[in-house]
């Protein structure tokens, strides 16, 4: 499961500061179609791993396809 944040850096902080065990991240994916992400994944206190994903300014792949991925920034629908 994953959570999109705004901000990654200050969420994973966040989850710092509340005891919740962070492990790889936050990882800038830079190069692909995927670049303009990152991913900080995270232990839940019943032990699931999970992460979190910030893509504040979209993804490398939005810039030449006509065709887009859902977003939780679009409210919309």
């Amino acid at each position: 499961i994953a959570f999109y944040v705004d901000d990654i850096a200050a969420a994973g902080d966040y989850l710092k500061k509340a005891g919740v065990e962070t492990f790889l991240g936050p990882i800038p994916v830079s190069e692909g179609p995927a670049a303009g992400q990152s991913i900080l994944y995270f232990l839940t206190p019943w032990g699931t791993q999970m992460e979190l994903i910030s893509y504040p300014k979209g993804m490398a792949y939005e810039k030449e396809s006509a065709v887009k991925l859902w977003s939780p920034k679009d409210q919309s629908k």
